[in-house]
């Protein structure tokens, strides 16, 4: 198996490309991916069970079995036959639903306590910053001048 596929697919806001070494902005978000992913595991512990509740959601859970049986799918098929490289359009119909049933298990979440709003909202900035650092520039700047 492609580790190298599966690293880009949850690396969300930049590629690891071999070839672009050192790509310092390649290292800076995934430190930044971590300590969200951190962050927002520590703020949800203290209140939650994760896994418990990701285990009683039935969508959390076909999402995730979905996503699996593709993998597991397109592994025997390659093991079968050699194709195209393990990359995001291969692997992305693994990543995505699993993504999705991790993500809603966390923003079906009570909101009860203000540790899991502040996860909640991280998440929220994390997204909005990989859409930010993934749109052309001269996109955003466009739409801005737009906005005025």
């Amino acid at each position: 198996m492609s580790i190298k596929g599966l690293l880009n697919e949850f690396l969300i806001i930049r590629e690891f490309r071999p070839q672009n070494q050192p790509d310092y902005l390649l290292y800076v978000t995934a430190i930044v991916q971590a300590g969200v992913l951190a962050f927002i595991a520590v703020k949800v512990k203290r209140h939650f069970n994760f896994w418990h509740e990701l285990k009683q959601n039935s969508f959390s859970m076909i999402c995730i079995g979905i996503a699996f049986l593709y993998l597991d799918a397109i592994l025997a098929m390659r093991f079968v036959s050699h194709f195209d490289a393990l990359d995001y359009r291969l692997l992305a119909p693994f990543s995505f639903p699993l993504l999705i049933g991790l993500v809603y298990t966390l923003v079906s979440l009570p909101d009860k306590h203000k540790d899991i709003i502040q996860a909640k909202y991280v998440l929220f900035a994390f997204f909005l910053l990989s859409l930010f650092l993934n749109l052309p520039k001269k996109f955003i700047l466009q739409q801005l001048q737009q906005m005025m």
